[in-house]
């Protein structure tokens, strides 16, 4: 059985109170949280109730904050970005400064920044979506940074830290990207074979790029040993 009482306690400072919430998670263990109001502790009853009887509870005492959440996260990215060449799960070092820079300058710098992941909830989320575009945040950029917060919280579920990913319902919409057009955002066909009828040595950098769409850190990056001539593969290994 569900309860909230209240406590109080008095110190030097003078008399506290606060309200304690008891409950079993959806293993039958009792837990114990602690809210500063009233309202609080029965909206927090609420959301752990509905979140026990779909098994998805997480208590605080298993939690951690969305910072340290975030913390933890650019670790294992710092991991990844150390692996060899070559290896399908390599972070490439400019995206690890991106994730690092979403994570330090925006979201640890955020109002949801000491929320514990068991009571983050959506609207707080978009609180946060909110938040980056009031800071002047591009629209673009803000969605990059929300889609980092995404995989800051999918990291926490796999560890068993929340249950729920309480940032996937937020979206920014579709991008509202022009229609490309040939000739104007790419070569038409007859322009390509112009290029490539007067590439000269620059000819193998030209057809790569236009048939592999690769980017120029990417193509700067290679060697002829990254080209399989036999099986007609070609490995990108390492940007430059």
């Amino acid at each position: 059985m569900a309860t909230v009482r209240k406590r109080s306690w008095t110190n030097k400072s003078g008399t506290h109170w606060a309200w304690i919430v008891t409950y079993n998670d959806q293993d039958g263990i009792r837990r114990q949280e602690t809210c500063a109001s009233q309202r609080e502790a029965k909206d927090f009853l609420v959301r752990a109730g509905s979140e026990v009887k779909a098994g998805i509870h997480t208590p605080d005492s298993k939690s951690v904050t969305v910072s340290e959440a975030a913390t933890w996260w650019l670790e294992a990215c710092k991991l990844r970005a150390a692996l060899p060449p070559g290896d399908e799960n390599k972070l490439d070092y400019y995206t690890l400064l991106q994730y690092r820079t979403h994570a330090q300058n925006h979201i640890a710098k955020s109002a949801i920044a000491r929320i514990k992941l068991s009571r983050l909830t959506p609207a707080m989320v978009e609180g946060f979506r909110q938040e980056l575009l009031k800071n002047q945040v591009s629209g673009a950029t803000a969605r990059e940074i929300l889609t980092s917060l995404k995989a800051i919280l999918a990291h926490a579920q796999r560890h068993g830290l929340v249950a729920q990913n309480t940032a996937l319902p937020i979206k920014f919409g579709k991008r509202n990207r022009p229609k490309v057009e040939a000739g104007v955002d790419f070569p038409t066909k007859a322009e390509l074979q112009q290029l490539l009828a007067r590439a000269g040595k620059w000819y193998p950098l030209i057809v790569t790029a236009a048939f592999t769409g690769m980017r120029s850190s990417e193509l700067r990056g290679l060697r002829w040993g990254d080209v399989d001539f036999d099986a007609r593969v070609l490995r990108m290994r390492r940007h430059a």
